[in-house]
């Protein structure tokens, strides 16, 4: 009987390990195939979850996974084919069709979020500012603010939540009992929207915004610095001019109530020579250093509002340069000094009230080369602007759309 050799037997033996060696190091070039055919958008996102390319994908059984697209999106992304020419407009179809799902599914989410506990705590905090109470509404806008979205805080640009923070911000302090008897008596004092005090609580909020959400010029249409600054803005001028109306009112009022005790005195000629005109002169006075105080606070917006509109896109909104003319006029309103000025004091004033005319008529006139109409209020003024005779020396105050005191 033939017996093979130690020799043979030992080439048997290592022939059969260099088979099982040559087998292991096929094993994996069969695993790096893909076998579930990921894109590349996934492939990348595997390693990041300690998975490999053949491992399963875990989203796809558990439903409704936060991190998971819309079908259609799935698909485009899982197609690697380029479009050919012919493809070219059908895709185009396909993909304003997907674009319009989109804003369905978006228009969707938001509708059900307003039924939700947001659109209860909404409708809430309107019911309280039209009552007038402050302090409810700030507690339903605080439960807001708590809520949160898969972990994520609401943003306050959703549903003009920062306008209503300002409203509250600018409103503290008032309560519906002083609403009620502000409302019930005939011959109350003239009142404002909001209190002077609460201006820089309402200003370092808006200046908090603007750093939070700069403009962004890949999504120019997005609640961002752009409509707080003008929000800011807006809220200052008419906090400087509903003060100055405000203390000439308190004012004269009081004029006229000393006037009452003088008349009845029982030595009406005690002021009979000047006491009168003295009394007179210190009334201009009091109502010039009430001007002096609007015209530095306006100036200084003024200021804010030219270096701001240097840079797009502040320089070509229509609101700001809407905004930058209702200034000029109240600032060439305010450079007007008393009738009992020197001439010199005279004829420079009128030379800047001309300045800050000329330079409102510069910013409607851009609204219109921007394709854009201006309202009534605006128009009648660049007409009066652009006018001869005695339309320029009119008071524009009146006429400027400032929300009524």
């Amino acid at each position: 009987m033939y017996r093979s050799s130690p020799l043979a037997s030992n080439a048997s033996s290592s022939l059969k390990r260099k088979r099982l060696l040559s087998t292991s190091d096929t094993q994996p070039a069969r695993a790096a195939i893909n076998p579930f055919s990921y894109p590349p958008a996934k492939l990348a996102q595997l390693p990041l979850a300690g998975l490999s390319d053949h491992d399963e994908d875990p989203a796809s059984s558990i439903p409704n996974f936060p991190h998971r697209g819309y079908s259609r999106s799935e698909k485009s992304l899982a197609s690697d084919a380029e479009p050919t020419s012919d493809d070219e407009g059908e895709e185009t179809e396909q993909s304003s069709a997907s674009t319009r799902k989109k804003k369905l599914h978006r228009s969707d989410a938001l509708y059900h979020e307003l039924q939700g506990t947001v659109g209860v705590l909404l409708r809430s905090i309107h019911q309280f500012l039209d009552r007038g109470d402050i302090v409810r509404a700030a507690r339903a806008y605080g439960l807001i603010l708590q809520q949160r979205h898969n972990n994520i805080p609401i943003d306050v640009r959703k549903h003009r939540l920062w306008a209503i923070g300002a409203e509250i911000l600018m409103r503290h302090g008032e309560t519906p009992q002083q609403r009620t008897d502000d409302d019930d008596e005939a011959k109350a004092p003239l009142k404002r929207w909001g209190s002077a005090t609460n201006m820089g609580r309402v200003k370092a909020y808006y200046e908090a915004l603007i750093q939070q959400h700069p403009y962004d010029y890949h999504r120019p249409h997005a609640v961002s610095a752009v409509h707080f600054n003008f929000a800011l803005l807006s809220c200052e001028i008419y906090n400087t001019h509903a003060e100055q109306v405000l203390a000439l009112d308190r004012l004269h009022a009081h004029d006229v109530s000393d006037q009452e005790e003088d008349d009845e005195d029982d030595f009406p000629d005690r002021y009979e020579d000047d006491g009168e005109g003295r009394q007179q002169a210190r009334l201009r006075a009091k109502e010039d250093r009430l001007r002096l105080q609007a015209l530095e606070t306006m100036r200084d917006i003024a200021d804010r509002m030219d270096s701001l509109m240097q840079e797009l896109p502040y320089s070509k909104n229509n609101d700001y340069l809407r905004l930058r003319a209702m200034a000029a006029l109240y600032v060439a309103d305010l450079v007007v000094p008393p009738s009992n000025a020197s001439i010199s004091d005279t004829l420079e004033a009128e030379g800047r009230r001309k300045t800050e005319q000329q330079a409102a008529r510069n910013a409607l006139q851009k609204i219109i080369h921007n394709g854009a109409e201006l309202d009534d209020a605006a128009q009648l003024i660049l007409d009066s602007l652009s006018g001869q005779g005695g339309h320029q020396e009119a008071s524009f105050r009146s006429s400027l759309p400032i929300r009524r005191i």
